[in-house]
Formats: structure tokens, sequence, C-alpha cells
């Protein structure tokens, strides 16, 4: 399958296809790890993008699908992009390993939640912490999930491959 530029994959999501978009997505496809705002302006290096433009910018990948904005503030590649429905992300406490699986059912889920309660929903996102089986090897089953999922190396250089 050929790898799409980074101009070619704005398009395909609908975005305007800027430098400032590119070097963006080019930070966030380089980082082994989720990124702050404050990440990105480090790493911007001759470019010059001051933070509105940056906070602008993650908004509208955000709206695109293709991050995820952590409940810390960092954010985060969507390793499932074109794939409708609801994603989670597991988040390990101890190693910061995330992993992003499909959650349908956890989706109807905390619908039924709102709307039981009387609320309509627009938006919601889902990060489990815990610890993954790395880091906590005795609550694992041995047994793989079904469907796509990627994680992504943490702090420590930890990496696992699907």
């Amino acid at each position: 399958m050929k790898q799409l530029s980074f101009s070619d994959f704005l398009r395909s999501v609908n975005l305007r296809d800027t430098c400032g978009r590119r070097t963006v997505l080019a930070i966030m496809s380089d980082a082994s790890v989720p990124v702050s705002i404050v990440n990105i302006l480090d790493r911007l290096g001759k470019h010059k993008i001051n933070l509105t433009t940056v906070h602008r910018i993650l908004a509208a990948f955000e709206h695109a699908g293709i991050v995820h904005r952590l409940l810390d503030d960092r954010f985060l590649l969507c390793s499932l992009p074109g794939d409708p429905g609801h994603h989670a992300l597991l988040r390990c406490a101890a190693c910061d390993r995330i992993e992003e699986i499909r959650a349908p059912k956890l989706c109807k889920a905390e619908n039924a939640v709102a709307r039981s309660a009387g609320f309509r929903p627009l938006s919601h996102r889902s990060e489990l912490v815990g610890t993954c089986t790395s880091c906590h090897p005795s609550s694992s089953s041995g047994l793989r999930r079904d469907g796509p999922r990627r994680s992504h190396r943490t702090k420590q250089g930890h990496h696992t491959a699907d």
C-alpha cells in the first residue's frame, strides 16, 4: 500500500494543505509519545508558528478525527483514522504506553447513560487509565483482543508491536 505524503493526507481528510499543518503533523508523526502544545512549540525549529496557530491546527486535526486529545491535554495521532465509530484509549499509568482500540459497545453504553440522565451528548472520548500487561503481567489472560490496535512508545522507550 502506498504511503500518502503529508499534503495528500491532509487533503484526504478535507483539510487545507498549509506549511503549519504539515509541520505539526510531521512533529506528531515523529514523536514516540503523545505531545503537548509546549512540546510542539519546542520542536518547531526554524518554523515560525505561534501558540494560537498551533492551538487552531490541533483543533482542526481533532475535528477531522486524526488526533486524540488526552485527558492530560497531550495529543496523539489517531492510529485508526478513517475508521468510523468510537475509539478508546487504554493508557498505562506505570509506563505511559497507550493502545487505541475500537469500542462500539462502550460508545453505546456512554450514550445510553447520557440519555437516561436527559443529556444529549455532542461528542465523547474514552481514556481508560490502568496498568498494561507488561507492568502488571498477572492481569494478562493471554488472549488477544480482536480488531486493529496500535501501541505507542512511551517516555521510557518501551514499545510493543501488534
